[in-house]
Parts: structure tokens; C-alpha cells; sequence
């Protein structure tokens, strides 16, 4: 049987290292690996049901789950703040790269409160392939753009483009 940071095997309830309330890394009575105090708030847990593998990730006070990368400075860190939003954060940038709220469904890139479906915070949007309607009734839904070497497309309601013609200046 595995070993964690002993040559005792890990067994059901038994602690790998610490004791009594001060448990580090255990396994409790349904075989998951969890890590926190024996009894109380558990900080994080891994486990296997039928159908799926899950890693929960569970702070004391219910506020923030946080996972951090670094290789002896924090470069990403990752997680859900304390308002059901999940982040992405960039500590090279100092700012967080990646935002998506859970009370509204925004997406925001670059930018810590999204306020539209998807809100960047920048000055150029790219789309990287090009593509041409083959009619003014070719296949879309409203709000879908296009462009190619000569025009922009702009779908304004199912199946109805529109362009407008493309110069240098």
C-alpha cells in the first residue's frame, strides 16, 4: 500500500503526519484523501465516485477556494473569490487576466468586474480567420461578424447579412 511521508501505509481515519486535532494529510472513513483537522472544516479533498474524480477545495469560512503556482515566486493563481466569481490573476501582469461573475454570467479579459457579456479591457479585438457569407441570406444569427479582404459582415437578424465595403486610407 502507497506511502505519504512515513512507511506507514495510510489507513481509514489515521493521520499521515501530526495528531489529535492537527492532522495533516488523512483518510477519512469513505477512503478520501483529505487534508485539514480530523474533524471540523476540511481545506481540500480528493475522491473517486462511479462516474467521476473530483478535487474539492473548501475554505473554513466559505469565502475563498485559491489555487497558487509558483516556483518560489507566484507567477498564476486561480480560483473562486468570495462572491462566486471565478479568476485567473497573472502576478507577472499584477492583474487578473480572466474573470467570470456568477451572478451575472460575464466574461471579463483583463478587467477584475466584467460588465457586459464579454467586457476586454484593451483597444484591438481579433478574429483571426476570415470568412465570406456566400449570400445576404447565407446562414447566421443576429449579431455574428465576418470579414474577408474587402468587406465587414454583420448579421442583423437570422440569416440576414449586411456588409460594408473595406478601403485603405
Amino acid at each position: 500500500m502507497p506511502t505519504l511521508f512515513s512507511e506507514r501505509p495510510l489507513r481509514n481515519g489515521q493521520p499521515v503526519a501530526g495528531g489529535g486535532a492537527d492532522h495533516v494529510l488523512y483518510t477519512d472513513a469513505s477512503a478520501r484523501l483529505v487534508t485539514g483537522p480530523a474533524s471540523g472544516a476540511v481545506s481540500a479533498k480528493l475522491e473517486s465516485t462511479s462516474s467521476h474524480a473530483q478535487f474539492t477545495l473548501t475554505s473554513p469560512s466559505g469565502s475563498e477556494s485559491r489555487f497558487r503556482m509558483s516556483d518560489g515566486t507566484l507567477r498564476w493563481e486561480f480560483g473562486r473569490s468570495g462572491g462566486n466569481d471565478f479568476f485567473v490573476y497573472s502576478y507577472a501582469l499584477a492583474e487578473f487576466v480572466l474573470r467570470l461573475s456568477g451572478s451575472t454570467g460575464h466574461v471579463g479579459i483583463r478587467t477584475s468586474s466584467p460588465t457586459a457579456a464579454l467586457d476586454v479591457n484593451g483597444n484591438t479585438l481579433r478574429l483571426r480567420l476570415s470568412r465570406t457569407p456566400s449570400s445576404a441570406t447565407d446562414a447566421g444569427n443576429a449579431g455574428d461578424i465576418a470579414w474577408d479582404a474587402n468587406y465587414i459582415y454583420i448579421c442583423t437578424a437570422l440569416n440576414t447579412w449586411k456588409r460594408a465595403a473595406l478601403s485603405t486610407w
